[in-house]
Order: structure tokens, then sequence, then C-alpha cells
């Protein structure tokens, strides 16, 4: 499977970025995403990219953190 196609450009680190290592003040829990700690646009755009490329690298990992067990069951 290729890398997914990156529409800005941003640094390898990024572009690789794993959810088990996501930068302080993004966590994931199930029903919840939270971004947080970042004082400028340019830090939440951080976040959030990170967080975009993550969730593109490993899409079952991230439906395994953010899924409700009682919705996963019910459907």
């Amino acid at each position: 499977m290729r890398p997914p196609q990156v529409l800005v450009e941003a640094p390898a680190a990024i572009t690789r970025q794993e959810l088990e290592n996501l930068p302080p003040g993004v966590s994931l829990a199930p029903g919840r995403i939270v971004l947080e700690g970042f004082q400028t646009v340019e830090e939440a755009q951080q976040k959030i990219l990170a967080l975009i490329m993550a969730l593109g690298n490993d899409p079952d990992g991230f439906a395994e953190r953010v899924t409700c067990q009682s919705t996963a069951i019910n459907q």
C-alpha cells in the first residue's frame, strides 16, 4: 500500500505520524478526539495535520481508539 497523498507540504516526521506517538495535546478515546494546548493557529494546524496523517497511516487503529464499545456491538 502506498502512503497517502499529501496535499500540503509537511516534514517527513509528520507524514509518517503514528497514533502511538501523537503530539502532546492530541488524544483519542472512545467517543472523543481532543486537541488542546495550542497558542497559535499554526500550532493548531500542526496538531490537526499530525492527527490526520496518523489516521491515514492506520485507519483501523484509529477506529479502534475512537469507537465506543456499545456502538460497535449494536452495529
